[in-house]
């Protein structure tokens, strides 16, 4: 008989045991992704600009009439690149460290931005120009997080010289077209700026984003609702139900679902309503026991729009920066995983395409090892593509390629505890695989076995598999439970549809 799975595309699961998990679960994974009925190994970063100047903590997609410009903010610069020239906009140089996270946004065409630590700055789209304190602004404010909805600023969580209000939500008076907001006077009833505490519950306020129609303020454990209903308070603010809430600045990344949102313990997706976990016996308990205790709040959620799935981005234990992320698929809401090469931060906007300039000439090495794929990959001018940040320094292309600029990436799927569902010792052998790769392309297939389902596998050396030219691996292996690995480290993207076991009884002990 043979144990055979048709689906493999399930995702990974953590959380639960693995004899609980249903067939083409995974318990498991090392940079797969899996979507669209497959298992797939998630390609390479790609360094997209030159290094910068600065290490960049920050990134963010500007778009003037004529100009599509990345910016990237460092802790004491700032600076501009169109994929051509790179400019320095700093002006009066920050003084945050790398805790105090940038946030912004485009209001009537100008870039504003906020470190938290600084008076909030604008930019005016101009490469001749700074970056200039914002208008009406006073100097001896300052917030933690800046963000922009309709014509208004919404500046939350505010220091009034040295006092500390965690529960203010200020916005401004609205904006004129192509311009930023003039005053941020509360006091002023002839203009719109206003100011008030939503302190029902005691957490503070850490970040917002927009939500359809309305203007979502996030504090550590709880979120309210802002709604613009103009004349004397110009926006209504109402608590919504539950004690969710973001557990840090950049938390949130917008879907067609809803806004996925990573809150203290918990990843939800919010569809205005009301938030709903999205990890719960799956992979809850393995982010927030793998995330480091010190630096978590340097975690952040970023979309990557051409695959239809968020990245929740987060330092493990001991690093300082996100080297991991846990990749959710919207359309078939499973799980995989992706390691990060120190990254900082992610944003979405335009970009070249990265092969474009890929020609016989300038092709080095071997077809086997040569990471650029011909007409594959390439770009419209209309795509958005995920960029990331990192240490390096760098200013990457995400889901590019065969490598991580220049580093083989290693992926794997891994399933142990598996079970025929009837009782006795087995031999498992012959394993047959339906994988989509280029031809000559080597998978590692190995098989182990265990007596009980809590009892880590004994595993046999791997066998080679090359697609194209075998139909099965050969290897066998002893025991009532099945392990099962498949793993590659090269070049070649692969995925796999189905597999299929043989098995035959060997007695009941």
């Amino acid at each position: 008989m043979r144990y055979e799975v048709k689906d493999c595309s399930l995702g990974v699961n953590y959380d639960l045991m693995p004899q609980e998990l249903a067939q083409g679960t995974w318990s498991a994974v090392k940079n797969m992704r899996f979507s669209k009925g497959f298992a797939e190994r998630i390609n390479g970063i790609y360094d997209q600009f030159t290094a910068p100047a600065v290490t960049p903590y920050w990134l963010h997609y500007y778009e003037t009439a004529t100009t599509g410009f990345w910016v990237h903010a460092g802790l004491a610069a700032v600076y501009v690149d169109d994929g051509t020239t790179r400019t320095d906009i700093t002006g009066t140089a920050p003084t945050g460290a790398i805790d105090d996270r940038w946030t912004g946004g485009v209001i009537g065409g100008n870039l504003v931005m906020n470190n938290a630590k600084d008076v909030p700055q604008y930019w005016n789209g101009n490469t001749a120009t700074n970056l200039a304190t914002l208008t009406g602004w006073d100097s001896n404010w300052r917030c933690k997080s800046l963000r922009v909805f309709k014509q208004f600023l919404f500046a939350l969580n505010i220091t009034k010289t040295a006092t500390n209000y965690p529960h203010m939500v200020k916005w401004s008076a609205a904006a004129a077209p192509g311009a930023i907001p003039a005053s941020w006077d509360a006091a002023d009833d002839t203009l719109e700026a206003r100011e008030v505490e939503i302190a029902e519950t005691s957490d503070p306020v850490i970040d917002g984003f927009q939500q359809g129609d309305s203007f979502i303020v996030c504090k550590e454990r709880s979120m309210y609702r802002f709604t613009f209903i103009d004349g004397q308070f110009v926006f209504q603010s109402q608590k919504l139900p539950g004690t969710t809430g973001m557990m840090a600045r950049g938390c949130s990344a917008p879907t067609p679902m809803g806004t996925v949102i990573l809150a203290v313990g918990d990843v939800v997706l919010f569809d205005g309503q009301q938030a709903g976990s999205i990890v719960d016996g799956q992979v809850k308990e393995y982010i927030f026991n793998s995330m480091d205790p010190d630096n978590y709040e340097r975690s952040f959620v970023v979309s990557n729009p051409i695959r239809q799935e968020t990245l929740v981005c987060f330092p493990t234990i001991g690093q300082t920066s996100c080297n991991k992320a846990m990749v959710w698929d919207w359309q078939s809401k499973k799980w995989g995983e992706r390691d990060l090469p120190n990254v900082t931060y992610g944003a979405t906007g335009l970009i070249d395409d990265p092969n474009a300039t890929a020609t016989w000439a300038t092709a080095s090495g071997t077809w086997e090892t040569d990471s650029v794929a011909w007409y594959d990959e390439t770009l419209t001018s209309n795509q958005t593509r995920l960029m990331l940040c990192r240490t390096a320094p760098a200013i990457s292309a995400y889901d590019f390629g065969g490598d991580d600029d220049g580093t083989e990436i290693e992926s794997y799927l891994e399933r142990v505890a598996i079970a025929t569902g009837e009782d006795g010792v087995f031999l498992w052998k012959d394993v047959w695989l339906n994988i989509d790769a280029p031809a000559g392309t080597e998978i590692d297939v190995s098989l182990g076995a265990s007596m009980y389902p809590n009892e880590a596998p004994v595993m046999r050396d791997a066998v080679t598999f090359t697609v194209g030219s075998q139909h099965k691996a050969n290897v066998m292996v002893k025991g009532r439970y099945l392990a099962l690995r498949l793993s590659h480290a090269g070049p070649a993207k692969w995925r796999i549809r189905s597999y299929s076991v043989g098995v035959q009884p060997a007695g009941r002990f």
